[in-house]
């Protein structure tokens, strides 16, 4: 009997630590997580995303968290998961490679996944704000005025994801339409796989250059490595793959007859098309996109 109380006892002892130590964790003062990011962001990426650049990656500033907290595109408070900007870190794409301050540790990580996962949150007015480490160069704080032209391709580059649906849908109906002639065995070109080639490979070609744009302007970080590198060079080769399509297309139109050359880049453009689309979905979802 005394060992069954022993037992129930420090059942509750443990339940009960891990109930405070969870308390203790959500009660963490907002201010200063806030802070800790803020100069975890100043510290790591003043290079790219200073306040003394004129024209800085993603034209996205740093040094201040309200502005970020504010960009759905890049943080989903509460979500880390579903997070741009955890993402980024958590692969290593931020701080870009190669950066003189160096990459993220652990508890630098974690930090910003904590901050994210708290909602957000940016320093209350009156709250202070720790310095600089000594030695740092930074510019003073102050608000943040980006070039017109900047401002301009930033926004056109957000065309990019309303405009990347046209290729996608054109080119597969294209490429299932070829696949259904050649079952068919028919070698005569079909006008609708024609039209939807040209409309196709327009919108590609449009897509390719708003997604740099984008990328690079539009809130989405200019790393060319990880999943944007895929997604970004993989979609410029969907785009050259295009035009060799038209190319082909026309050609086949004018002799009246389709040719192997025309369905193989048309089949394989559709492929590169379909890669994109996935690495794309991963941006915006993250990797738990086809999870079940």
């Amino acid at each position: 009997m005394k060992i069954m109380r022993y037992r129930i006892l420090a059942v509750g002892c443990v339940l009960t630590l891990s109930l405070c130590s969870r308390s203790n964790a959500e009660e963490r003062n907002p201010n200063d997580l806030s802070a800790q990011v803020r100069s975890i962001f100043v510290a790591k990426c003043s290079e790219c995303h200073g306040r003394g650049l004129s024209r800085p990656k993603a034209a996205l500033y740093l040094h201040e968290l309200g502005p970020l907290a504010a960009n759905r595109e890049w943080v989903v408070p509460y979500e880390p998961e579903k997070s741009y900007l955890w993402t980024l870190v958590r692969e290593d794409d931020m701080p870009a490679k190669g950066a003189k301050a160096g990459p993220l540790n652990d508890k630098e990580k974690q930090s910003v996944r904590a901050w994210i996962a708290a909602g957000a949150p940016v320093p209350t007015p009156g709250a202070a704000i720790p310095q600089e480490s000594p030695g740092m160069d930074y510019p003073a704080l102050g608000p943040v005025s980006l070039p017109l032209a900047t401002r301009l391709f930033g926004w056109l580059g957000k065309l990019h994801v309303l405009v990347i649906h046209f290729p996608i849908a054109l080119l597969a109906a294209a490429a299932l339409g070829e696949l259904l002639a050649a079952r068919r065995g028919i070698q005569i070109p079909e006008p609708a796989v024609r039209f939807c080639v040209l409309l196709g490979t327009a919108g590609s070609v449009a897509a390719v250059a708003l997604g740099w744009l984008h990328a690079d302007l539009g809130g989405r970080g200019s790393t060319s490595s990880g999943i944007l590198g895929l997604h970004r060079w993989l979609g410029t080769l969907a785009g050259l793959c295009a035009i060799g399509i038209v190319f082909w297309s026309e050609r086949d139109s004018r002799r009246g007859r389709r040719s192997v050359l025309f369905r193989v880049f048309l089949w394989s453009g559709a492929i590169l098309v379909a890669a994109t689309a996935h690495f794309g979905g991963i941006l915006v979802h993250g990797h738990s996109l086809f999870a079940w």
